[in-house]
């Protein structure tokens, strides 16, 4: 397997993928990928065999974005990597493409001294492989939300500070 970062040649594999993950994640179009491409400061593929098996797009606190739930997210915290969406080809399921990919995006975070992982997982419509796999990487829940787009999520946090400053500050 290699991540590396995605590419407009990735599109039509990453849409395939996006529509096998929903409702899990939210839908996504040809042009929303291109200024996804533009605007988004971390957006990765992982790729086996020369094919797209997942994607990983993810935002900083400074990043051109609008989300309901990337503006909890800044209202809160000053210095992470909100991860906006993650999905993984039906095919490669099962394989850890979705572990390397948060490692991926945990070792980025860390080397540009972001303190947070953060993420948001859908409670209604209920996904619980997602609940559950957020939960095994040591994610912890810090909040619910009602969005308008009638999905409830739970906000969940992993601390990337070091384990000294964490028992340092309690």
């Amino acid at each position: 397997m290699k991540i590396r970062l995605a590419e407009t040649k990735d599109f039509d594999q990453i849409l395939v993928i996006n529509q096998a993950g929903q409702p899990g994640v939210w839908p996504l179009t040809a042009s929303e990928l291109g200024i996804i491409l533009v605007n988004a400061p971390y957006f990765y593929v992982a790729e086996v065999r020369e094919e797209v098996a997942g994607y990983i797009i993810g935002y900083l606190p400074s990043s051109l974005y609008y989300g309901e739930e990337f503006s909890w997210f800044k209202q809160r915290y000053s210095h992470f990597l909100y991860i906006d969406q993650i999905a993984i080809a039906p095919w490669s399921r099962r394989a850890k493409i979705g572990t390397a990919l948060y490692t991926h995006a945990e070792t980025f975070a860390r080397q540009e001294r972001f303190t947070t992982l953060l993420a948001e997982v859908n409670l209604e419509p209920p996904n619980r492989v997602s609940i559950w796999f957020h939960q095994e990487l040591g994610f912890r829940e810090v909040g619910i939300l009602d969005l308008v787009d009638g999905r409830r999520v739970a906000f969940v946090e992993k601390s990337l500070a070091p384990k000294e400053f964490e028992s340092a500050t309690g």
